[in-house]
């Protein structure tokens, strides 16, 4: 796919849960963002969206991604 690890780690969560997911939920149940701030996470969902590896919903504390 091109990703980093991170990124391809939230796609791959995001398609297992096959559904919109949050920050919160990322930082929770993948290991490598255990310590990463939720505002950042969110900054990955848009940047993934951007680049059509899924779509976001809602807006800055709001932001929810999904894979499609």
């Amino acid at each position: 796919t091109g990703l980093s690890t991170p990124l391809e780690a939230i796609v791959n969560y995001a398609k297992k849960q096959n559904t919109y997911i949050t920050a919160r939920q990322v930082k929770q149940n993948i290991r490598i963002f255990r310590d990463t701030d939720t505002k950042e996470i969110r900054q990955y969902f848009q940047w993934l969206a951007d680049k059509n590896h899924g779509v976001v919903r809602g807006e800055s504390d709001n932001l929810e991604f999904s894979a499609g």
